[in-house]
């Protein structure tokens, strides 16, 4: 995708949001998320390498396509020729911001290529990417190893996950249009033995070759990038109704009202600040409404 030149860029931005499933339900709350995420960026003095990859709900479901063109459709070669871009052209000092809004599904059992130790689920954790009639996981173990190989290049990175890490997986059955959570689909899986990333390994330093982040811990134990999520391992996350009637992911619309909080507050928007801020917002939403609106 066309962007602004290479040499005057200093962040980068992958924004994905999906509210279209033709095997699952549909989602409501990712468009106005993604936009609002996309306004903030523009907003910033420096330059911003934006990709925005959306699947939008048609009128006629019929189609088994949304309604954007299909160079927009976030499939899976897509998605990863995207980070691959980025980790070939981002520079060291450079800032990447990964931002996912849409289904999460986790496999029940883990696959030949990985350990059956794993206690917390985060291997087999996947983003339910769309397909044609169909979608496509996209593994956390991949998007790790993307992080990691940014990573050894000196770039800051960013990833906000706006989905479920496993859903019905591990709570029982969850049900409802809300619910942020597919069904496992064991037909939208590639071949688990393809490294989807070894032609990018010449791109970045020695250090890269030899991975040592854990494709297990990633998520809970990120060294040298940050996870901001909406739930853990085990949880649902779910969409919210604002008081204006417009559906959002409750994780992105309580995330934006915690960096604004901090904005009016003068307090400076670290990933601490915003985290605490979020506590707050969500224990008092939680107060004042029903549990199941947000189902933490």
């Amino acid at each position: 995708m066309d962007g602004p030149p290479q040499n005057t860029i200093t962040e980068w931005a992958i924004l994905i949001r999906i509210n279209y499933y033709p095997r699952d339900h549909h989602l409501q709350g990712a468009v106005h998320d993604v936009k609002q995420v996309r306004d903030r960026l523009c907003k910033q003095p420096r330059t911003v390498d934006i990709v925005i990859l959306t699947a939008t709900t048609p009128s006629d479901g019929s189609t088994g396509l949304p309604t954007e063109s299909e160079e927009l459709w976030p499939m899976y070669d897509r998605v990863v020729t995207e980070l691959g871009r980025v980790v070939s052209q981002a520079k060291k000092g450079d800032r990447v911001y990964i931002y996912y809004s849409g289904h999460g599904t986790c496999r029940t059992k883990p696959s030949k290529h990985e350990s059956s130790n794993d206690e917390n689920g985060t291997s087999g954790f996947a983003l339910v990417l769309f397909a044609p009639h169909a979608g496509r996981n996209f593994y956390g173990r991949d998007l790790a190893k993307a992080i990691e190989l940014m990573v050894a290049k000196k770039v800051t990175v960013t990833v906000v996950l706006d989905c479920c890490f496993s859903g019905s997986v591990f709570r029982g059955p969850q049900t409802g249009s809300d619910v942020w959570s597919a069904d496992y689909h064991p037909e939208f899986d590639r071949n688990d033995a393809q490294d989807i990333w070894s032609p990018l390994m010449s791109d970045t330093d020695g250090g890269s070759r030899n991975a040592t982040l854990s494709r297990r811990d990633w998520l809970l134990d990120p060294n040298g990038y940050t996870v901001l999520a909406a739930c853990d391992p085990q949880q649902t996350a779910r969409e919210l109704t604002t008081e204006d009637g417009v559906h959002r992911g409750g994780f992105s619309y309580l995330l934006n009202e915690a960096i604004e909080g901090c904005g009016q507050k003068g307090v400076l928007p670290t990933h601490q600040t915003i985290y605490d801020h979020l506590l707050y917002l969500f224990r008092a939403r939680q107060r004042r409404t029903d549990p199941d609106t947000i189902q933490r």
